[in-house]
């Protein structure tokens, strides 16, 4: 995804904006990012495919959950 810097700098305000709740913030991002992740429901950042026999299965994680590892 790629964004213009003057994009990137709306996106920083919005986020760091002390005005504007956790809960929205969260909303935000989710909506940003793509969705939640399929182990914790934290905001995925990673998505990942597997290839199936007549069909491919995305999942979306978030960091933590990559880290711990994918089982």
């Amino acid at each position: 995804m790629n964004r213009s810097k003057e994009q990137l700098k709306d996106l920083r305000d919005i986020i760091s904006n002390p005005r504007t709740s956790q809960d929205a913030k969260k909303r935000f991002m989710v909506e940003k990012a793509g969705g939640y992740c399929s182990m914790c429901g934290d905001i995925a950042t990673q998505i990942a495919s597997y290839n199936l026999i007549d069909a491919t299965l995305v999942e979306k994680y978030c960091d933590n959950c990559l880290a711990r590892g994918i089982n």
